[in-house]
């Protein structure tokens, strides 16, 4: 019988499934004791083959919002091999660069997978879709807890790199738990929920939506067609879902391509909203449209698995609040210059303590010192905490636009804009011959002709210059939509290179 290396967290998720997994495209589902049964049968064969292909590499996994994905997602954490995952549309793009640095011993893709051009030779083993999971040598001793080499890693998480070039975070089965307890504890969650999950599995928000419903006994409906808004809501009421979870960008699609401020959800009990600051009228407006249901904004970064703070909106939302830390996390404000603890109310660098903080990085060495000092992990945000302890970002540290000398944030420009116009928006840094930095501003508005570009930008730059203060010194405005990264967020890295790029033309 095949003998499960290193029980951790994929083998306690697995004890406690109890509900259901559904495909919300097709309505697939699988559930309870098949369910386990079926992640079991996924973990023998990954460790199987994984040792089969032999090294002490991870198993790297493409995923998709299908039942197929979140089988092989689970069934690689239960393995006990050190899991790596990368969204299947990225794949082709991405997954040479991150075989060459991580050296998976095995490769999974989903079967409609057929690109594979980004093959290098023979870098790792190679498996598809179910069918390596039916034969299984029961006599086949695996090697628990002796592969050489082997790091008390589970989880190996690419960040989003929306801000700045990604790197690979390590999580540990500590991590995994105390995460996932801390969220469930925070959001009341229970056998009875379920969850609605558009997000990517390989986002720390939507596996850490996978987690948290199914270790709490619950259930989770995957659905990939957020882009047809009335059949994400139509799913909603369909399966009968208790939460929803999205990113800002999908708050803001759906109110303005769907009508979720119209429709009734009836088993719907939270809204769950991470990944950046989302307007307070948006928020708002769903909280009336659904009175029945919280709205909960959070706050988290890979590098602390998934969430570090969290609360409730209920009437009061000070601008950029995120809630209040997690139950076994720690949260400082600290003076950029002294690194000294700053006041109550006063504005500094965020850094988190606690069981959720990670490993650090992979084989990133400068960006881990600068970054994990001491057990703490220095978020690189700004921000300040509230009387009664609620957080506040304020922007990113690397997240500012020095314009004549003073500081203005992103992401005070950005609410600027939602407030007066309804208009989405990402401020950058551009740089200037004469002025050193401006604002460079992509406003998410589609062009129906493209020649009106000219006069659509001319029309921006005046609306905006007559309600942004004399010294903000505006540079380029671009309009179309807004680039985002695979995990729904904007791809401000991307916004700031095109803004450079028609400055710099000009």
């Amino acid at each position: 019988m095949l003998a499960i290396r290193e029980p951790g967290f994929g083998q306690a998720l697995l004890s406690r499934i109890k509900g259901d997994v559904i495909e919300g495209r097709t309505g697939a589902r699988i559930g309870g004791a098949e369910l386990r049964a079926a992640v079991d049968s996924w973990a023998m064969a990954f460790a199987r083959k994984a040792q089969e292909a032999g090294g002490a590499g991870p198993v790297f996994l493409a995923l998709e919002l299908t039942l197929e994905s979140v089988l092989a997602y689970l069934g690689a954490l239960a393995s006990g091999r050190t899991v790596l995952t990368l969204d299947a549309k990225e794949w082709a793009r991405k997954a040479p660069g991150l075989i060459a640095h991580v050296q998976p011993a095995l490769c999974w893709l989903p079967a409609r997978l057929k690109d594979e051009s980004w093959m290098g030779g023979e870098t790792a083993a190679v498996v598809r879709g179910a069918s390596f999971t039916t034969d299984i040598d029961e006599d086949f001793e695996g090697h628990a807890g002796k592969r050489p080499g082997f790091q008390p890693v589970r989880l190996l998480a690419p960040t989003s790199g929306s801000t700045g070039q990604p790197a690979i975070v390590k999580i540990t089965d500590q991590n995994l738990v105390a995460n996932t307890r801390d969220i469930i504890a925070s959001q009341g969650l229970g056998d009875q929920d379920r969850a609605l999950l558009c997000l990517p599995l390989n986002y720390c928000f939507g596996a850490s939506v996978l987690h948290t419903h199914l270790w709490a006994g619950g259930s989770v409906v995957v659905d990939d067609r957020l882009m047809f808004a009335e059949k994400i809501l139509d799913a909603l009421n369909q399966y009968g879902c208790t939460s929803f979870a999205g990113v800002p960008t999908s708050y803001t699609f759906l109110q303005h391509h769907s009508r979720v401020l119209e429709r009734s959800f009836q088993t719907l009990r939270r809204w769950l909203q991470a990944g950046g600051y989302l307007a307070a009228s948006v928020v708002h407006a769903f909280r009336e449209a659904h009175p029945d249901a919280a709205f909960m904004v959070m706050y988290g970064q890979t590098e602390a698995t998934s969430r570090i703070a969290a609360f409730t909106v209920d009437g009061d939302y000070p601008q950029g609040c995120v809630g209040y830390p997690l139950a076994s996390l720690r949260v400082e404000i600290r003076r950029a210059d002294t690194g000294l603890p700053c006041g109550v109310g006063r504005e500094g660098a965020v850094w988190v303590w606690g069981e959720s903080v990670s490993a650090g990085y992979l084989y990133d060495g400068q960006r881990q010192e600068q970054r994990f000092v001491d057990g703490w992990l220095n978020t690189g945000d700004v921000g300040y905490l509230l009387d009664d302890g609620r957080l506040c970002i304020t922007g990113r540290a690397a997240g500012f636009i020095k314009i004549r000398g003073r500081r203005v944030g992103s992401q005070e420009i950005e609410e600027l804009i939602w407030e007066r116009f309804s208009v989405q928006s990402c401020a950058c840094p551009v740089s200037d011959e004469a002025l050193g930095e401006i604002i460079g501003l992509y406003l998410n508005i589609e062009m129906t002709d493209v020649r009106e570009a000219g006069d659509l930008r001319a029309h921006w730059v005046e609306q905006i210059q007559s309600i942004v203060p004399k010294h903000w010194d505006l540079g380029p405005v671009l309009c179309g939509p807004l680039p985002l990264t695979s995990n729904g967020k904007v791809d401000r890295r991307q916004c700031q290179h095109l803004l450079n790029g028609q400055w710099g033309g000009q």
